[in-house]
């Protein structure tokens, strides 16, 4: 689109006594009301809209109509239209725009919109043929925002009409989708009327399609089209904007080419001119338009160029476009960052934005401001120029800030809007301190504007707003590269190569350092010589980083940003390990729908909430900076779907190998414990090529995380069928890790497939205590040989441990029954175990276990009535709430059935005198009893008498836990759901304990917790608590079948 603005702004004045039609295009009777031209509910729009040559007739179209479809004004401050004949009869897409062909005809001013036809004289009225069909585009900018002004419209079969919108940006007329707005297609049309001024035959046609080009800063070439062949003598006459319309200067009146250069202008000034036909009849009616001449050579900085802002009277050539109050830039003295050779600061000055004419560098952070200081500059061709300076800024991380820009010289800059083209910085702010900034500008030629521009939203915002000093412009002495870029190949022996290609501007024998690494590494590989570079040996499916410095004889240009690119895809050398440290991406959008490692795929086949993805949350990592996340559910009753893949790249698999990986949750819970299931596939002959190919995959392994927690965890599966019947052609596989069943969210790093070691680790080695005088021993079976598990320990009071050297070692059979239990440990005692299998293997990391001073054995019951006795409870937390063991409740009964005179436990906010708490003060606190040992037994019984009153559900409450000693409370260990509301009353709680809990020890933790809203009395209250054997197994499950007794 020719967008003239100020520079190119057409306007014919008609003086033309022809006959007028008025000419419809759409039911007028229509119901249907939409946005379109204008798209009010935003500050910004452009249209564009196609009425078809059978809707139209040939002529000088001088008005144009809408029916405005409301009875609530609508006023447009400033709007813009333009008319152009196109080919087209609709548009493709929301995006397709025509942006070559348009006339402006409009910029006269504000119109306002009521309710019926409203009309807008074309400040140049549009000459159109009929032959083709009619473009019309509107641009509405600065509009207070309302919803529903809309105009009425009819429908159409096709796009018709399309609509960019933004709050923020003046759409750009030229490339509307650039904008930070949305674009949006409607099969609707605005009801538009046109005034078609016909022609006879002495009719004196004017001059078509001006423009203005080869402006200079002191000429400029005006050329013009002709819409009738017997139009050949043109005038052009010009004026200064500023004077009259007396003061018009005929160039020539004798032009009989279609163009004119008007010579002897000054730089920087506003000129009108007006073209026009001359005929036998009389001349015809004038095309006029204005322009701006570019600036000259004094008018531009000049190269390099150096400003510290201290001698702030004599600065010249830099220009403001701003308001006249609110934040406006300013050359003042109440910044300054420059420094002598003494590394001392100056008496200088700087740039920067005040809203108190200078005095200080803040700005009146409620008032929306544009403010913006440009210098002129003349980019030579084949020159680079850098840009640097010292800011700081701090204004509001999304809204108050300051860019640079680089746009032409006659564009037309505004202090009622944002720039939203030529950006070459990105947002300045969130710095109070001084920084450095240094940027290379596009490899553009001739004049420019360099521009720094500020925006406040008038919202919220912190001082100092933008300050700018010590600012350097220079052209390089050695041009940087314009581009790189790497081709990577494969050979038969998939041997990969990689060919670096640089690319400068008339530089095809220069000299280059070329330094390439992988992402895994540190150092820098080196290489210097002409483009191309040949890199042999290089890694597969590997993550390479590139980058390039010029050589120019003994001087260096700039080193280019740094490349990224992925070797391809080979066979993985074994072993493959993958940490998840680089970006995801999708590599092949027919195989992944979610993104991956390189030469991975990720399959989200099930419900799209669900599934894995890179995460960098740092509690997260098991080590480096990524790890793989599944996004899961806790519910469980969910009926969505889950069908989730993560495939591996292929490796040579022989059947004597296995995957291992570190699994975690990212936090506590207890449902939907995680169901991995591990697969592969022989790719040798046919690699997968789409998600559905995951049917061709076999069952390895289904690995289960019954007790999964927040530290983690290893998982081990050998890379055989699952089905030992089944037979599986090794050799070139992928290997993939399926989530089919609801799951909850879990964490995986350091994965690693790799040939199983002849004497492999143990891994998920753990200790934790048993009985009175024990310890049980779990780990990982997966991978046990027949030599079993050597375990060896020592206690911390005989010194430094050494598992080589330690002497109590216990040999574990390879089919022993976990958890296997070693008795003999002292109470109070600290105790050191290491564990390697029997076969000479490495011993694992070593696991400490702090045996508790005193534990209590089962039969274990606690009913507070002695005062003189040891309870064995101890109490944490925060809140003035808090337990007591007391005599203010009670629920013991003796023999003859009446109650005791002894205590519970109970929370308390007056040191236990009262079983009450202060419903107005929040506390979350614990009481938890003496380490229990559970023996060894099928099933165990719990139970306890309490009251409750509290709030709600889940508000004012208590919960009871079964911690392993030494652990954290979570939700893993509830045994109750929430106790509350017993409307005073006790309430005895029981439960059977299965077989899971043998052979531990174990804290029984009351948990109370209020919020400091309302509730009801009183707190919790325990009594009577106990828990023993039970001799007899409890019945897990009972089924019946009927059974028909036989006739005869």
């Amino acid at each position: 689109m020719k967008k003239f603005l100020s520079l190119i702004v057409m306007a014919i004045a008609f003086a033309i006594q022809l006959p007028a039609q008025i000419v419809t295009v759409g039911n007028e009777n229509s119901s249907i009301t939409d946005y379109g031209p204008i798209y009010s509910l935003y500050n910004n729009s452009f249209s564009e809209v196609i009425y078809l040559a059978s809707e139209l007739s040939a002529g000088t179209i001088t008005q144009i109509s809408y029916q405005y479809g409301v009875s609530t004004p609508l006023v447009d401050p400033n709007p813009t239209i333009y008319m152009g004949e196109v080919s087209r009869s609709s548009f493709s897409s929301a995006s397709d725009w025509e942006t070559s062909t348009l006339t402006q005809v409009y910029s006269g001013g504000s119109v306002t919109y009521n309710q019926g036809w409203v009309t807008i004289t074309l400040s140049t009225p549009f000459v159109y043929s009929g032959a083709n069909n009619l473009l019309v585009a509107y641009k509405s900018q600065d509009r207070v925002y309302e919803e529903d002004l809309l105009f009425k419209q009819t429908a159409t079969t096709d796009t018709k009409m399309i609509i960019n919108y933004d709050d923020y940006y003046v759409v750009s007329g030229t490339m509307p989708s650039s904008s930070s707005g949305y674009d949006e297609a409607f099969t609707t049309r605005p009801n538009t009327r046109f005034t078609i001024v016909g022609t006879d035959e002495d009719y004196c046609y004017p001059v078509s399609n001006v423009t203005v080009t080869n402006i200079l800063s002191e000429e400029a070439t005006i050329s013009w089209g002709i819409i009738d062949e017997s139009s050949s003598t043109f005038a052009l006459e010009y004026k200064l904007s500023t004077d009259d319309d007396e003061s018009w200067t005929v160039a020539s009146s004798s032009i009989t080419d279609t163009f004119y250069t008007i010579t002897g202008l000054e730089s920087l000034t506003d000129y009108d001119f007006r073209v026009y036909s001359i005929c036998s009849s009389g001349n015809s009616s004038y095309s006029t338009g204005s322009f701006r001449t570019a600036p000259s050579d004094d008018n531009m900085l000049t190269f390099p160029y150096e400003q510290n802002f201290d001698d702030i009277e004599n600065i010249t050539n830099w220009t403001f476009v701003q308001n006249t109050s609110g934040a406006r830039w300013f050359f003042g003295t109440a910044e300054n960052n420059t420094r002598d050779e003494n590394d001392e600061l100056t008496q200088g000055g700087a740039l920067y934005i005040s809203s108190d004419n200078g005095q200080t560098a803040s700005y009146n952070i409620s008032t929306t401001t544009y403010a913006y200081a440009y210098a002129y500059l003349n980019l030579e061709e084949g020159s680079r120029y850098t840009v640097d300076f010292d800011w700081k800024d701090v204004g509001e991380s999304c809204c108050d800030y300051f860019k640079v820009y680089l746009v032409g010289a006659d564009y037309e800059l505004s202090a009622s809007s944002l720039l939203n083209t030529g950006a070459v910085s990105g947002v300045l702010n969130n710095q109070s301190t001084w920084q450095h900034e240094s940027i290379l500008l596009p490899n553009y030629s001739g004049a420019y504007k360099l521009v720094f521009g500020w925006k406040n939203d008038g919202s919220i915002g912190n001082n100092p707003p933008a300050v700018i000093d010590n600012l350097y412009i220079t052209a390089l002495a050695c041009n940087p590269i314009d581009s790189l870029n790497v081709e990577w190949t494969v050979d038969e022996s998939e041997a990969i190569s990689a060919t670096v290609n640089v690319y400068r501007e008339g530089e095809d024998d220069a000299s280059y350092i070329l330094e390439y690494k992988t992402l895994a590494s540190e150092e820098w590989t080196v290489v210097e010589g002409e483009s191309p570079f040949d890199l042999s040996d290089m890694f597969g499916a590997t993550g390479y980083q590139f980058r390039v410095t010029p050589v120019c004889g003994s001087d260096t240009s700039l080193t280019s940003n740094t490349l990224l690119s992925y070797s391809p895809c080979v066979t993985a050398q074994l072993p493959l390990e993958e940490g998840f440290e680089a970006a995801f991406f999708i590599a092949d959008a027919a195989i992944s729908n979610r993104a991956a490692p390189a030469c991975w795929n990720n399959i989200n086949g099930g419900y799209s909430s669900y599934y894995f993805y890179r995460t960098t949350t740092a509690s997260y990592l098991h080590n480096g900076t990524g790890a793989l996340y599944f996004s899961g559910t806790s519910s469980s009753t969910t009926s969505y779907v889950f069908s989730d893949w993560m495939i591996s790249p292929k490796v040579e698999l022989t059947g004597n190998e296995q995957i291992s990986f570190y699994i975690k949750s990212p936090s506590s819970y207890s449902t939907n414990k995680p169901v991995i299931d591990i697969y592969m596939c022989n790719v040798a002959e046919q690699d997968i090529a789409s998600g559905a190919d995951t049917s061709r995959f076999v069952h390895v392994a289904t690995l289960t995380h019954p007790t999964l927690g927040t530290d983690y965890e290893v998982d081990l599966a050998n890379l055989v069928p699952s089905d030992e019947e089944a037979e599986f052609d090794y050799g070139v596989c992928r290997v993939a890790l399926a989530v089919r069943a609801p799951s909850h969210t879990f964490v995986i790093d350091d994965l690693k497939i790799d040939a199983i070691p002849d004497c492999p680790e143990v891994y998920n080695f753990a200790v934790s205590m048993s009985g009175v005088d024990g310890a049980a021993v779990t780990y990982n079976t997966e991978n046990i040989t027949d030599s079993g598990v050597e375990v060896v320990y020592a206690a911390a009071s005989e010194g430094e441990f050494d598992p080589e050297s330690a002497t109590n070692s216990v040999i574990i059979p390879q089919d022993a029954e976990l958890p296997y239990i070693i008795t003999g440990l002292e109470l109070g005692e600290t105790y050191y175990f290491a564990a390697r299998q029997a076969c000479g293997g490495v011993f694992c990391a070593t696991q400490t276990l702090e045996m508790p001073a005193f534990v209590v054995e089962l039969p274990y019951s606690e009913n507070f009535d002695d005062s003189e006795a040891e309870h064995g409870f101890t109490f944490t937390g925060t809140g003035s709430n808090t337990w007591f063991v007391g005599t203010a409740t009670n629920n013991t009964i003796d023999e003859a059935g009446n109650p005791t005179t002894g205590g519970a436990l109970y929370i308390s906010n007056d040191n236990g005198t009262t079983a009450g708490y202060n419903i107005s003060s929040s506390s979350q606190v614990y009481a938890t009893s003496a380490p229990i040992a559970f023996g060894d037994a099928a099933s165990f019984t719990l139970s306890f008498d309490y009251k409750a009153g509290g709030e709600g559900t889940t508000i004012d409450y208590m919960k009871a836990y079964l911690v392993p000693i030494g652990a954290t409370v979570s939700a893993q260990y509830e045994i109750t759901d929430y106790l509350n509301r017993t409307n005073g009353s006790w309430i005895t709680f029981s439960t059977i304990l299965p077989a899971d809990y043998a052979n531990s020890v174990y804290n029984l933790v009351f948990y109370w917790r209020n919020d400091g809203s309302i509730g009801t009395q009183p707190g919790a209250c325990i009594d009577n608590i106990a828990i023993s054997v039970m001799n007899c197994g409890a019945v897990e499950s009972v089924s019946a079948v009927l059974v028909e007794p036989e006739e005869g």
